[in-house]
């Protein structure tokens, strides 16, 4: 088995065991004078100002690179709370604060969207909303919330800004869309259905509040591993012909443009770096699933894959990066 190179193929070998760096005896594989911290690709070490440069690094080129986000650009980053939400929330406030050539220079807002209807526990969403909106605002940023059920609206709805006198009445929230957003779901016959059903649906609401909000430019926190994990698990479901438009760092939805700046970073690496900083990170209320679906199955398998070889993820990362949608490629020819 070969792992996709820029330039040659190179054969994915499997892991012989993690090095081990309890005794703070290896040194990093960079600097080499200081003590390793962090181990990535099993036997690599790096102590913890290489490794956080390493991943400032990898977040800013992705950026940087492609030249879309230019001076002045109004963002809207989409945040849920979880570590990946929370890294990019920590990078885009020390970018901002950058005094050199490499500061960050568009113009972020936040948007929390809240699912705790399709929770087990409802209730749970108030609390949620202000921990991770209160998270934002500390930092000097607007937050904006909006509910999934509004999706079910026929009136769209603008997102409400989050102040430090939130509270429940706040977000309008209708017992009647909640209700047809929990059958709506219901209504869907298995597992993995449910679980496309939600994601269409969260992202569905979350161009309806760019456009709302006025913002043509949307940030979403998915990694290396979450992205991978997409690309076999839409091809399983049916959705091979929409995977340019799910994984690429830049696609084009309604008019508005999405953006992955954290696409380059696999989800372990998103891990320490939230321990190093001491990140608040937590998984959202919202749709739950108990049972094998075609995404837990293929989470598993990549997860599994990616222990015995570590090129596991990078290879159907960038596999997924040469693929071109027809109707893309066709409009290039003309």
């Amino acid at each position: 088995m070969c792992s996709v190179d820029p330039d040659e193929l190179t054969e994915m070998t499997r892991a012989t065991g993690q090095l081990d760096i309890s005794c703070g005896d290896v040194m990093c594989r960079k600097c080499g004078t200081g003590t390793a911290e962090v181990v990535l690709r099993v036997k690599d070490a790096y102590c913890r100002e290489c490794f956080l440069a390493y991943f400032v690094h990898k977040f800013r080129s992705t950026i940087g690179k492609s030249k879309q986000i230019r001076h002045g650009d109004k963002v809207l980053v989409a945040t849920s709370g979880g570590p990946s939400s929370a890294a990019m929330l920590h990078l885009i406030r020390q970018g901002l604060n950058e005094t050199s050539h490499k500061q960050l220079r568009f113009e972020p807002a936040f948007l929390y969207v809240d699912e705790s209807c399709l929770s087990e526990n409802p209730s749970s969403g108030h609390e949620y909303i202000k921990k991770v909106c209160g998270e934002v605002t500390s930092l000097n940023f607007d937050c904006y919330v909006t509910s999934i059920e509004q999706i079910m609206s026929t009136q769209v709805m603008s997102p409400v800004l989050f102040t430090k006198e939130w509270n429940e009445e706040h977000l309008p929230k209708t017992k009647s869309l909640e209700e047809g957003t929990r059958d709506l779901l219901m209504a869907c016959k298995s597992l993995s259905a449910k679980e496309d059903l939600a994601e269409q649906l969260r992202q569905d609401l979350i161009l309806q509040a760019a456009k709302a909000l006025g913002y043509q430019k949307v940030f979403l926190g998915d990694n290396a591993t979450s992205l991978s994990i997409a690309i076999l698990g839409n091809v399983a479901i049916g959705r091979g012909s929409q995977l340019p438009g799910r994984v690429h760092f830049k696609s084009v939805h309604q008019g508005i443009e999405i953006y992955r700046p954290m696409r380059e970073i696999l989800q372990n690496e998103i891990q320490y770096y939230v321990q190093i900083h001491n990140l608040s990170a937590e998984q959202t209320p919202g749709f739950q699933t108990k049972g094998s679906s075609i995404t837990s199955c293929t989470e598993d398998f990549v997860k599994t894959l990616q222990m015995d070889f570590p090129a596991t993820i990078p290879t159907i990362f960038r596999t997924g990066d040469k693929l071109v949608s027809s109707s893309s490629e066709q409009s290039r020819r003309t």
